[in-house]
């Protein structure tokens, strides 16, 4: 017997079973497996009939229960009409296809909405990076020697110091800290390296922020003063870039400049 779709009437009303569509055969194999599962794959089917329900994998349309008959090999009956005695039913493709779309479309919703927690940290750390690197654009080479007091950071090193520690955070919240490439602070770097080492430290962040997700802010870094959380490199991260980003513009300003547009 080929697989067919049939419905009851509840409250009165008649409800329309549809074949899956294009989707036909992926839901055929579907029921076919939940019979195997359920050990009923050799049982036989009762002919339309002597139909049993008990039998069957129910689903609803509005307040009126449907039921889907499949068998052994899996195949749906193309086009066609089934009379219980109580109403003549048309399959219907449509419907069963659009149910499919809002189950599919929720699918990727909830996969999209993994990760938010990690999401929130991302967007601000863009968001300092982006600053820190239109300031470092911005500010004229002959300022990046500038320190407004001699106990404190130049201008160059407080951005080659974002760079590094850029680089220490984030190797450390990929769970391999000390791996990181490391920058010499104290070098007289020209301001176009300068800017190409912030580059690479932030790319290789974006990479470690592409590589994880919420289950990695709770995950462990064996350190020398014992195990500490990822999410303590993620948002030191985002508060170190900040910090000195308050810096960099307080320099700026001193020169009579803006950091931003």
């Amino acid at each position: 017997m080929p697989m067919v779709a049939i419905c009851t009437r509840s409250l009165g009303e008649t409800a329309d079973c549809a074949r899956a569509g294009s989707a036909r055969l992926a839901l055929a194999a579907f029921l076919k497996k939940r019979r195997r599962d359920a050990g009923m794959e050799n049982l036989p089917l009762r002919s339309v009939a002597g139909w049993d329900s008990t039998r069957q994998t129910p689903f609803y349309r509005g307040r009126v229960r449907c039921y889907t008959n499949v068998t052994a090999s899996g195949l749906f009956r193309p086009w066609g009409q089934i009379d219980r005695g109580k109403t003549t039913l048309q399959i219907s493709s449509t419907k069963i296809f659009a149910r499919l779309l809002i189950l599919a479309a929720f699918a990727t919703a909830c996969c999209f909405a993994q990760n938010t927690a990690l999401a929130g940290i991302k967007r601000e750390y863009t968001a300092g990076k982006t600053a820190v690197l239109k300031a470092a654009n911005k500010a004229p080479e002959n300022i990046y020697s500038f320190r407004p007091t001699p106990e404190v950071f130049t201008l160059r090193r407080i951005f080659l110091h974002i760079a590094g520690a850029s680089y220490n955070l984030c190797s450390s919240a990929a769970g391999k800290p000390g791996t990181a490439p490391k920058v010499d602070v104290n070098a007289e770097t020209p301001k176009a390296e300068v800017i190409g080492k912030l580059n690479a430290a932030f790319a290789y962040c974006d990479d470690v922020f592409a590589n994880s997700t919420d289950a990695t802010l709770a995950e462990t870094v064996s350190t020398s003063n014992g195990p500490r959380e990822k999410s303590y490199y993620f948002t030191h991260l985002v508060g170190h870039t900040f910090l000195h980003y308050g810096n960099i513009v307080t320099y700026m300003r001193i020169k009579g400049m803006s950091a931003g547009d």
